[in-house]
């Protein structure tokens, strides 16, 4: 299944990121396409689970998007490849990487569960990326089987060998991301149990994170920020503060403010502000068209907490 399709557009934001400022997304995967089906993910259930690699969508026509768009917007902070799936199940993301790095200076980031990390491939894949994010969120083998429920042949010693050998190998910003979700692996406990993986892997930074986006399984709560300061602290990590966005600047994106909401959204639940924030607009600005989507069937409004998430039906 390759998607090379001149028409469907692969590139999305600049996005709001929390840990990484202004993100210009690159999307290598059709929708859902993974090696896990996590109990968390913001997505929803994966439509298909594979560790097959395939040019999903090739390197050519994804450079292609990504420069006529830089054209068009003023320098994001980051060029970020994640989006719809795990980004390492396309085998073109080496050549999309090096082919970034020939043009421009931009720092290439990217997100991935880590799963494949023990390919030697994909290690050299990612080798030219100026910082990778690969996530950990279990401790044990029935931990990870719970959680991340990944494809059969993936198993947890091999995927958290291959996280220890890709840092030993990688030159680049290693950062190490923790999923924890309350009353399943955010106690005290817990982190105690993580620290001996994480001081082997060795991440220059370890960024926690929890359930703030809706999940998939209902049963998901968000750990509490006293949960996540303790986490940090049992790990002996600094608290990673995220990035505050204030909105301001030039209007971004393709100038069609309704299709870049619908690109945005396609990749994850966000908020209104958030959508201000990645399209550089004033929220007052963004809201009729969000209303608009809704009323189309083409959003749905999410609520959580006090908050109220958009997402792609």
């Amino acid at each position: 299944m390759t998607d090379k399709s001149s028409n469907a557009s692969f590139i999305y934001g600049p996005v709001p990121s929390r840990r990484l400022g202004r993100s210009l997304g690159v999307d290598l995967i059709p929708l859902k396409l993974c090696t896990y089906d996590c109990i968390y993910c913001q997505l929803g259930k994966s439509s298909s689970k594979t560790v097959k690699r395939l040019p999903y969508r090739d390197a050519d026509t994804v450079l292609a998007q990504l420069f006529e768009r830089l054209e068009k917007i003023d320098r994001p902070d980051c060029i970020t490849i994640a989006g719809s799936g795990e980004p390492t199940l396309n085998s073109d993301i080496g050549a999309v990487i090096a082919g970034i790095k020939q043009k421009t200076d931009i720092p290439v980031v990217v997100l991935t569960n880590g799963s494949l990390l023990s390919d030697p491939e994909v290690q050299s894949d990612l080798l030219a990326a100026d910082m990778v994010i690969p996530s950990l969120d279990a401790w044990n083998p029935e931990m990870f089987a719970s959680i991340n429920r990944p494809y059969r042949t993936v198993d947890f010693t091999t995927m958290t060998e291959g996280l220890v050998s890709f840092s030993k190998a990688y030159g680049g910003q290693l950062w190490l991301e923790i999923f924890i979700m309350d009353g399943i692996n955010a106690s005290v406990d817990d982190a105690r149990a993580f620290k001996p993986l994480v001081d082997r892997i060795n991440p220059a930074v370890v960024y926690v994170n929890t359930a703030v986006r809706p999940p998939e399984e209902s049963f998901v709560k968000q750990a509490s920020p006293a949960m996540i300061e303790n986490f940090y602290r049992t790990l002996g990590r600094a608290h990673q503060k995220d990035v505050v966005f204030d909105g301001t600047g030039p209007a971004e994106g393709s100038g069609n403010v309704a299709t870049d909401i619908v690109e945005m959204v396609a990749r994850r639940p966000v908020t209104a502000t958030d959508i201000a924030a990645g399209l550089n607009l004033p929220e007052a600005a963004v809201r009729p068209h969000i209303e608009q989507l809704v009323a189309e069937g083409r959003l749905e409004a999410v609520p959580k907490g006090d908050r109220v998430y958009f997402r792609t039906p």
